[in-house]
């Protein structure tokens, strides 16, 4: 697996290097990390230095992969990819999905006790909870108790007064929001290289993702898509309504479920230093049109293809800015 690995950074690092040198001309067999900047020879893939990074996490279905310092990959790993992870595990047992249970406290009268919490789904589709591996410290008698007032109904549970129920969901659901614009960011990379993320409009992204524990404005350009959405992973430029025009980045998170969201990035002019500003999905009104953008590797290594990200935004945006 080792030696895989390192095969896989060895082929990133020839296509990063060579859009590194198209961009900076005066750096050559180099590459920087598309996330701090710091600048690595070939070298830094055997020391550990340069990494093979998930885009989305492998945990929760991520594939494709790019390099990364081993800080940073680290580093996020902890402080945002691993909340991303958590949310969706403990979205999937609050379904009733997966076999394993959700730790929460029990709320009984003016007494409380720690369970392991499933939650199921019965055959008429209710919503239905027991309580396993209960902590032998546990009162029998409060867990009798329980057991007796809370019956087979989640619904009933959650409304009644008598017994209530906190799960620790064990995910900062900032962090997690933080975790999709960093994939989305790399996911940019992985298409454009650093044609893309070199542009000063992303400075405002760099900033949210090394500071997650803020909420900018930033993180407005995220949406829950819906789950029959055909595209899984990809790049398209919204160029309708106007004050929507972006690149839109779709993310596919599969665990026991899949979900898609979208993640919108600043489009190549003026409008991507104002982006978040007004930028509003909850329009029900808008029509929304999208144009798909390809990727190919030949876009990273052909200088012919310095500023493709360019030219698609230019294509894209001037059709609808330029009269009929």
């Amino acid at each position: 697996m080792a030696k895989k690995s390192s095969q896989l950074a060895h082929e990133l690092f020839d296509i990063y290097s060579a859009n590194f040198h198209i961009h900076a001309s005066k750096y050559k067999d180099l590459v920087a990390c598309p996330l701090c900047f710091e600048r690595f020879s070939r070298s830094a893939i055997d020391s550990g230095e340069l990494t093979v990074e998930h885009i989305i996490p492998e945990k929760i279905g991520g594939r494709l992969t790019t390099l990364s310092c081993k800080k940073c990959n680290n580093h996020h790993g902890s402080a945002l990819d691993s909340h991303l992870v958590r949310r969706f595990q403990a979205e999937d047992k609050l379904l009733g999905k997966g076999n394993k249970p959700l730790r929460g406290k029990i709320y009984v009268g003016d007494g409380e006790f720690t369970a392991d919490i499933r939650i199921l789904r019965g055959a008429d589709r209710d919503l239905m909870i027991n309580t396993t591996s209960l902590p032998q410290s546990s009162d029998p008698k409060l867990k009798k108790l329980a057991d007796d007032r809370i019956g087979d109904d989640l619904i009933n549970i959650m409304r009644g007064r008598s017994v209530k129920i906190k799960f620790e969901l064990g995910f900062i659901e900032l962090a997690s929001q933080v975790a999709a614009l960093r994939s989305s960011y790399l996911m940019m990379f992985y298409y454009f290289g650093y044609g893309y993320i070199k542009h000063k409009a992303l400075e405002q992204v760099r900033f949210q993702i090394w500071n997650p524990e803020l909420n900018t404005k930033v993180l407005k350009g995220i949406q829950i898509l819906d789950t029959t959405s055909p595209d899984k992973n990809g790049v398209s430029i919204i160029t309708n309504p106007i004050a929507m025009q972006c690149f839109f980045v779709t993310l596919n998170f599969s665990t026991e479920l899949d979900r898609y969201w979208g993640v919108a990035l600043p489009g190549l002019d003026s409008s991507g230093y104002t982006l978040y500003e007004g930028l509003n999905f909850s329009g029900k009104d808008a029509r929304v049109e999208i144009e798909t953008c390809p990727r190919h590797e030949k876009f990273l290594v052909d200088p012919e293809y310095a500023r493709i990200a360019e030219h698609f935004w230019n294509e894209s945006i001037n059709k609808k800015r330029t009269p009929n």
